[in-house]
């Protein structure tokens, strides 16, 4: 027969280099995106769990074990951590150094609640193009989020005007212009991107720009 408790505390197991799980304490199931940022790649990956020594994340993608990571959960918020395991559509992370989850959850729902709050970005560079109500432009996508994109264009934009911005492979959103300021304008989109399709920065054809390199 299982033991309760047990089974209770091994349903987010960690695993060490001899793939024995451990059993990790306190843990908090959570639901957010967070930036992470690997040697060659960048994506939004959905948080599953949080607890002192890591974390688990909702997440396609196979990463290798032992790979570092830079995982922001906000703009000011940022921990460092090495994969553990991945499969199966999660991905297990060990922090560099313990942290009190229960104050970084804190922090983030007070950041949340402040006016100037901002959801967490990719920086990206990748070509594509915007449909306005005249013509197609050439546009350079310099960073994204679920419900909108930042571009670089030549040619004046109006504001609240209704666009079509298209990426690779036939990916296409309609949106409205929000803002623009020297040659820069930022697209609301009026159908979000999937989660998934965030996993990775590679899915819309972009190279990584403006970020740290995480070293070993």
């Amino acid at each position: 027969m299982n033991n309760p408790s047990k089974q209770s505390s091994l349903e987010n197991p960690v695993y060490h280099d001899d793939h024995q799980p451990e059993e990790v304490g306190p843990q908090r199931m959570i639901y957010r995106l967070a930036k992470v940022e690997g040697p060659n790649d960048c994506g939004l990956w959905p948080v599953r769990s949080m607890y002192d020594r890591g974390m688990m994340f909702d997440v396609g993608l196979y990463v290798r074990p032992n790979e570092k990571l830079l995982i922001s959960l906000s703009d000011t918020i940022c921990l460092w951590g090495r994969v553990v395991w991945s499969g199966d559509g999660r991905c297990g992370v060990a922090f560099d150094r313990p942290i009190r989850h229960g104050e970084v959850m804190g922090q983030l729902i007070a950041e949340q609640e402040s006016e100037r709050y901002r959801p967490l970005r990719l920086t990206v560079s990748c070509l594509g193009q915007l449909l306005t109500e005249e013509q197609w432009l050439k546009v350079e996508v310099v960073s994204l989020s679920q419900n909108g994109a930042e571009i670089a264009v030549t040619g004046a934009l109006k504001v609240g005007a209704g666009v079509d911005l298209a990426l690779r492979d036939g990916l296409r959103r309609s949106g409205i212009i929000r803002w623009t300021r020297n040659g820069e304008a930022g697209v609301q989109l009026k159908s979000p991107f999937a989660i998934s399709d965030l996993e990775s920065v590679r899915y819309f054809g972009c190279r990584l720009a403006g970020r740290s390199q995480p070293t070993d």
